[in-house]
């Protein structure tokens, strides 16, 4: 079926384009999607910001189903019923990825060095008048931040205007191949592991050796066990 001529497509380019370490490269967006195609589309995309990778049940020492693991998001779309597509995925990255995870790093760092960090564009009587726009008004095409785009053109040079988005990544792949190598080995070792009880060492095992050999990039699903098994020993 279609579905599935997808799922063989992106594994045979997956299997094709080089493994690299930078961020956010062709290669990366394609083995990620490669992983998730037989996802709810509704969740994929907010699934492959975080650690998700194809077969990520077998990592537990119980059995897990695959909707235990992303109820939460399917519950919380429940809710939207009657909305469109994006806005219903927009919806979902403001509560959690936004919410949750950027505004949280962001104002941790911030603190960190004594810097009082502004959201601007998240003034909430600005928020409810961008959120009240339709939705043919923000894209344009393929073209995303139409809107603004439009409003700045005359205002910023182009390169600024229409540069592609960059974020604030960290070099983690090369990082856990090099100056976090020991410290992930002995994190996720098998003693280690076993200790806290919840994950299929094979698996960890695997994925250590995947992301060592430059066979996968493995470093999300590496850090979020390097970070777990650190809050598991503090507070478990």
């Amino acid at each position: 079926n279609h579905l599935k001529s997808k799922v063989n497509f992106a594994e045979i380019l997956e299997r094709l384009l080089p493994v690299s370490d930078k961020n956010l490269t062709l290669s990366y967006k394609v083995k990620r999607y490669a992983h998730s195609f037989t996802l709810n589309a509704l969740y994929r995309d907010f699934l492959n910001i975080g650690g998700y990778i194809k077969g990520i049940e077998k990592m537990f020492r119980f059995k897990v189903e695959s909707g235990e693991l992303f109820g939460f998001a399917q519950e919380f779309l429940n809710k939207y019923q009657g909305k469109k597509y994006l806005e219903r995925i927009n919806v979902l990255f403001l509560k959690y990825y936004l919410q949750d995870d950027i505004l949280f790093k962001v104002d941790r760092a911030g603190m960190y060095n004594s810097l009082e960090v502004r959201a601007p564009f998240l003034d909430f009587q600005l928020a409810d008048f961008i959120n009240s726009i339709p939705l043919s008004y923000k894209l344009k095409g393929l073209e995303t931040k139409h809107i603004f785009k439009e409003l700045m053109k005359d205002k910023l040079p182009k390169n600024i205007v229409y540069r592609q988005k960059k974020g604030f990544g960290i070099p983690l792949a090369s990082w856990l191949k090099k100056d976090l190598k020991d410290y992930m080995m002995e994190i996720l070792s098998q003693t280690e592991i076993n200790k806290i009880g919840l994950f299929d060492y094979n698996f960890v095992e695997e994925k250590i050796r995947e992301h060592l050999e430059n066979k996968r990039d493995n470093r999300k699903i590496l850090w979020n066990l390097i970070v777990f098994q650190n809050w598991a020993k503090k507070y478990l």
